[in-house]
């Protein structure tokens, strides 16, 4: 339960016991859910305003994979990208691309971006071809698209109809800046970082956190809940 009382020290560090259970632990967290829901949503502040992992876990006091954990925890793609409404949309395509494992290996991010409403509504990840752009087309499946908006890049070509195809610099400016963005708030997305990334699906629970907090959201509603706990 979240009713603890101090219990001593041990090894230095404070002691504190359950007045439900008796149990006892120097981590606190164990015995009050409500401290790790801070420290979560704190860690998760610091990440989505440009740190990495490591410097969140230093900050904190706790390990890198606990900073994993968080991000895992509270990323989850089907609950946090957004929902078709039904309505006709326009949407504009591109793909970035990102460090995975090493400075060596390269991997695409191809995002979807709704015109109507702002919102980054999907992504996916691939190498720069058509089975790529298959997954991201998928996702789209509940959306009635009205006309896709995208750069000169073949594969478009070949998987969407000419009649609902646009290829243009000029129509994919809202994509670009949030590929821009992207980079700007995640320290593993900058051009000359030492951040990479290893884990697609830590990969995938940063960028559906990026797309709820900072585009389809208020990312300063969050920091205001992690000061208020």
């Amino acid at each position: 339960s979240a009713h603890v009382i101090k219990q001593g020290i041990h090894c230095g560090k404070q002691r504190y016991k359950c007045k439900s259970c008796g149990f006892q632990s120097i981590n606190i967290e164990a015995s009050d859910p409500n401290e790790r829901k801070k420290k979560l949503l704190r860690g998760i502040c610091l990440f989505l305003s440009g740190l990495s992992k490591n410097a969140v876990a230093k900050l904190m006091g706790v390990s890198c994979q606990a900073v994993c954990d968080w991000i895992r925890e509270l990323g989850d793609y089907e609950s946090l990208m957004p929902k078709p409404t039904g309505e006709f949309v326009n949407i504009e395509m591109d793909e970035m691309w990102h460090f995975h494992n090493s400075k060596e290996k390269k991997l695409w991010i191809w995002k979807a971006y709704c015109r109507e409403t702002g919102q980054l509504i999907a992504f996916t990840f691939g190498d720069r071809d058509t089975s790529a752009l298959v997954d991201l087309i998928s996702k789209l499946a509940g959306y009635k698209v009205k006309i896709f908006y995208t750069d000169n890049f073949g594969p478009y070509q070949k998987l969407i109809p000419e009649h609902m195809l646009v290829q243009s610099k000029s129509e994919t400016v809202a994509i670009e800046r949030n590929n821009g963005r992207q980079r700007h708030w995640l320290a593993a997305f900058r051009r000359r970082s030492i951040v990479v990334t290893k884990s697609l699906k830590i990969l995938e629970s940063t960028l559906a956190l990026f797309a709820f907090y900072h585009i389809n959201n208020d990312f300063l509603e969050l920091i205001k809940i992690s000061m208020d706990l």
